[in-house]
């Protein structure tokens, strides 16, 4: 028998462009702390646990409230490593222990502003009967160049919206379904990816200037 939505945040210690970045401060906590917090008010988030090699983020992750019921393997925690091999150790880790998801969700660290409204939204759709549900932003429509430099984009190509999929949220049934849910990602503290020193810093001028509410999302104008 399968239970109910499964968040995990995946946050291995190592990292190219910001060392330690899951651990660095943001806002007074770590910033792996700020997917914990917004996974544990979500209702229908059953269950939050955090996939780590690392003891010192193992230890971060469980004082902030979420759950290291296992330790991630150095192979899979590696630069090279693919985030599907870590999301299948840990359902396979859980399984073992005799739990099994209807549903996860990924909620990576570096992006650490999600409100209450969205996670809601996107979790219940998530146990919906969705095969996927997912965070999307807008894109530019794709350019191409004539051999002389002229630029000129294919009439197929500009009628738009376009769009990519974003790691705000991520959700996979584990039982069958087809129906597949998007949401689109428009304010900038949603967008706000943290792979380097400059992000963590907008990160902190968004919090320093209260332009983010836990419950509703970015208040700000510009910043």
């Amino acid at each position: 028998m399968r239970s109910g939505l499964l968040a995990i945040v995946p946050a291995r210690g190592g990292s190219k462009g910001l060392p330690r970045k899951n651990l660095l401060d943001l806002g007074g906590k770590p910033l792996l702390a700020h997917s914990i917090a917004a996974a544990l008010a979500t209702p229908g988030i059953e269950r939050v646990v955090v996939s780590t090699e690392d003891e010192d983020i193992a230890r971060a992750a469980r004082q902030w409230g979420a759950e290291v019921p296992f330790m991630r393997p150095a192979e899979l925690a590696r630069d090279e490593s693919l985030l599907g091999e870590a999301v299948e150790h840990a359902l396979e880790a859980l399984a073992g222990q005799g739990y099994r998801p209807r549903a996860y969700c990924l909620l990576p660290p570096s992006h650490p502003f999600r409100h209450l409204e969205m996670m809601e939204e996107l979790a219940a759709s998530a146990l919906e009967g969705f095969a996927t549900v997912g965070t999307v932003r807008r894109m530019a429509p794709r350019t191409y160049f004539e051999p002389d430099g002229a630029r000129y984009a294919p009439p197929e190509l500009e009628q738009g919206p376009y769009f990519r999929p974003y790691g705000l949220f991520a959700a996979a049934s584990l039982v069958p379904a087809s129906r597949h849910f998007t949401r689109e990602i428009s304010d900038p503290a949603g967008l706000v990816d943290i792979d380097h020193a400059e992000d963590l810093l907008r990160a902190r001028r968004i919090l320093a200037a209260n332009l983010f509410d836990a419950r509703t999302g970015y208040l700000g104008c510009c910043w």
